[in-house]
């Protein structure tokens, strides 16, 4: 016996939490929405407790409650910032028409290569470098 109020609050706190939870946010809380969603079906209010196997999916929302509780902690992780890489330029250069470069990330080199529109070819060799 629950109130659609207890799991909603259970389901948002859940929610709250999608940027680090990601689709696993989403995807293990449908079967509680489902429960929220059976107030609005049988017209029951925020408060009033019933039974979930009326909702039709009470061992399916189990399932998802034991989820939480088992992998919480940890999945309720994520980092938020990119990996860095350590990049050496082998060379670059500079030219009338446009400029290139080998750089080496460790995983072998990768070539970089642009050219110039006029105006960038006509500037100085200081500019382009």
């Amino acid at each position: 016996m629950v109130s659609s109020r207890e799991v909603a609050r259970v389901v948002g706190s859940i929610g709250s939490c999608s940027l680090v939870f990601q689709e696993e946010e989403q995807f293990m809380t449908r079967f509680l929405q489902q429960i929220i969603k059976y107030k609005e079906i049988e017209g029951v209010s925020w408060s009033d407790r019933f039974d979930v196997a009326k909702a039709g999916v009470a061992e399916e929302a189990k399932h998802e409650l034991s989820f939480w509780r088992k992998n919480l902690r940890k999945i309720n992780v994520r980092t938020f910032t990119s990996e860095r890489k350590s990049c050496k330029i082998v060379w670059g250069d500079a030219g009338e028409t446009g400029e290139g470069a080998h750089f080496d990330f460790g995983d072998g080199k990768k070539i970089f290569h642009s050219r110039y529109d006029e105006e960038e070819g006509l500037a100085s060799s200081t500019y382009r470098e």
